[in-house]
């Protein structure tokens, strides 16, 4: 928070569960939680809805591990009715690569792959100084080229409509998020006992 500028920033003395128990209409907060176990997110009785949904806009705040970033694995906000036209999802900071940047390359032509990589050339070329940045963009064009020379070797391949996890490579049918983050089933619980009450910091948002 102090990166971006907030310079009141407190940490909750035992955590933000304990905060609801004596504050449960939310205290200084509206919204959700974030917390880091398989409870996700925290809310009080405060109704308030502070999150939006990345391609509508509308109030929408339920994560959900199938609905992850697919270039940094972020979890996104995007309400079902926005999910159902779009097959791979891109976080706030990634929306300007929504046109060029794909996990799943096997949906797109020849053509289209080479359309990608002039877009992702330009987003290389304006990322000076940025390393990080630049490393994920090249290494998405050696994928891509490679993706090309395949195609002009064996030709296009049948498209699908399917969305695929990010995480696992499932259709979205067979994955329900399960495999990502605190929703992973191999992972034990931490929403039991003494630890969990009192031992987690969430991050609130304070109005």
């Amino acid at each position: 928070m102090k990166s971006k500028g907030v310079s009141d920033v407190a940490q909750l003395s035992g955590g933000i569960h304990r905060y609801l128990e004596e504050f449960p209409e939310g205290g200084l907060f509206k919204g959700k939680n974030f917390v880091f176990d398989q409870r996700v997110a925290i809310s009080s009785t405060n109704p308030t809805i502070v999150g939006r949904c990345l391609g509508c806009h509308e109030p929408f705040d339920e994560l959900s591990g199938s609905r992850v970033c697919t270039v940094c694995r972020d979890l996104v906000l995007v309400c079902p009715r926005c999910s159902d036209s779009l097959l791979e999802y891109h976080c706030a900071t990634h929306q300007p690569w929504a046109q060029h940047y794909f996990t799943f390359l096997q949906n797109y032509s020849a053509e289209e792959l080479k359309a990608q990589l002039v877009g992702l050339q330009r987003l290389w070329d304006d990322s000076k100084g940025k390393k990080k940045r630049r490393l994920t963009l090249r290494k998405q064009m050696e994928k891509v080229r490679r993706e090309i020379s395949t195609r002009e070797e064996l030709g296009d391949l049948p498209r699908s409509a399917t969305r695929r996890c990010r995480t696992c490579g499932k259709e979205s049918s067979q994955c329900d998020g399960l495999c990502f983050g605190f929703w992973r089933r191999d992972q034990p619980s931490s929403c039991d006992g003494a630890q969990t009450a009192g031992g987690h910091h969430g991050r609130a948002t304070v109005h």
